[in-house]
């Protein structure tokens, strides 16, 4: 439902962190929070709790770091570390002496410890965020799944009949995989399956994309019984048009003959890429309008001397069949909620805010610093820092997100089903 790799760079700078005329705050490395935010919210100037003196009293005391002080007469490879001025910096060269740490640019570099503590703390109130939003979703009943492991065929060839083994010819072979273009959908390979005559070690399958010329993944899969087919269960594989890879082209998976140990694949000679019939099997059809209304999947090769191994082929030179090519494929589709969160990062500030604090809290109830933050806490906001504290925080996080008014208008079919409210209309994923 949630990609957090693609929405936490898109949340990241909806508030950001700013220093104030507080000369005992740790200086803040701008070069990874921003003095500009997006919204123009700051977490420590829009929530007295998130001060940046109460993030400093559980985090790391980078003054007790036991780095030893800077000595013009010693030499510091890549990497090391020295405590200059109260200050931290980290030899950028080997062989690194004699060099001015608070002037040397090419030799040196700053550190900023609470910084990177920042860096990280802001990271994980975006994923609990992310959760909370996942977590309202799938109560309300409004996460959908759209297609769960869905196999392009069910069924497998004759096995005695030896017409349906496919030799070897040296050609690549495998399907074509055209996704239909839905930003609201991630689809996603989830197992693959081979049927061939001999056993197989190690085959690679090869994932291509027709706009790159390199393989985006390969995967090497043995089997165990000659003549048996086998699902595998892989690392799922994101077939996401919106990808930079993706946009307006194809997938290509497969394999090159040449690796194939002994006779070949198995066709599945019951298989129709076109649409399976519905009066002889009922199950194959299901199957087969399911996937369909996501991706189209065709069946190819490409011969030999067309291709360089290893390398995108010039794709007019693709031969379009009905082989299946001891090959099938494993389909699950669901709805996504990663673009409508980027293009709407704005509205979700106040529940970040809310997140942090609630983050804070947890915390201070962990932190092994010795300190009077517990006690501040619940001076500055009432705050309880128990069980029932932390419920009332994650409730707040959760209005946030309900006040948030989810217009989801913009999500595509078939994720943008309408559902009635008091308030307004709504689609809901």
């Amino acid at each position: 439902m949630i990609d957090y790799n693609i929405i936490t760079p898109c949340l990241f700078n909806t508030l950001s962190w700013r220093n104030t005329l507080d000369t005992c705050e740790k200086t803040l490395d701008t070069s990874v929070f921003n003095p500009v935010s997006d919204t123009g919210m700051y977490y420590n100037l829009n929530s007295e709790l998130l001060n940046l003196a109460n993030l400093q009293a559980i985090a790391p005391n980078s003054d007790l770091f036991t780095y030893d002080a800077y000595d013009v007469a010693t030499t510091y490879n890549t990497g090391g570390i020295v405590r200059f001025d109260k200050l931290l910096y980290k030899s950028l060269t080997d062989a690194n002496v004699g060099n001015d740490p608070a002037t040397d640019a090419v030799n040196w570099v700053l550190l900023y410890p609470f910084s990177e503590w920042l860096y990280d703390f802001t990271n994980t109130t975006i994923l609990r965020f992310a959760q909370s939003i996942v977590n309202l979703k799938k109560n309300s009943k409004q996460s959908k799944q759209l297609m769960i492991d869905t196999p392009v065929y069910n069924g497998t060839g004759n096995l005695a009949n030896v017409s349906n083994y496919i030799t070897n010819q040296n050609k690549f072979v495998g399907w074509e995989l055209n996704t239909i273009p839905n930003r609201d959908v991630d689809l996603r390979i989830k197992k693959i399956g081979l049927h061939f005559v001999d056993i197989q070690t190690n085959l690679p399958i090869y994932l291509f994309n027709s706009s790159q010329l390199e393989p985006l993944q390969i995967i090497n899969v043995s089997t165990t019984t000659a003549k048996s087919f086998v699902w595998f269960d892989i690392d799922d594989i994101l077939l996401n048009y919106t990808d930079d890879y993706a946009s307006g082209g194809e997938f290509y998976i497969g394999y090159y003959q040449e690796d194939v140990t002994g006779i070949g694949s198995i066709n599945n000679d019951k298989f129709n890429f076109n649409a399976p019939c519905l009066s002889c099997n009922r199950t194959g059809r299901k199957y087969w309008d399911a996937f369909n209304k996501f991706v189209n999947v065709s069946s190819f090769s490409v011969a030999d001397g067309n291709y360089t191994k290893g390398e995108l082929w010039d794709n007019e030179l693709n031969q379009y069949g009905s082989n299946t090519f001891g090959l099938n494929i494993s389909f699950t589709a669901e709805c996504t909620l990663n673009n409508f969160i980027c293009e709407n990062s704005q509205m979700f500030a106040k529940g970040l805010l809310r997140q942090a604090e609630l983050l804070l809290c947890e915390y201070a109830i962990n932190t092994n610093r010795t300190n009077e933050l517990a006690e501040r806490l619940a001076n500055i906001a009432g705050i309880n820092l128990d069980a029932e504290g932390l419920i009332n925080l994650q409730q707040q996080v959760d209005e946030e997100i309900q006040a948030s008014n989810f217009d989801l208008s913009d999500l595509n079919s078939p994720c943008a089903t309408k559902q009635k409210t008091k308030r307004s209309m709504f689609r809901s994923i």
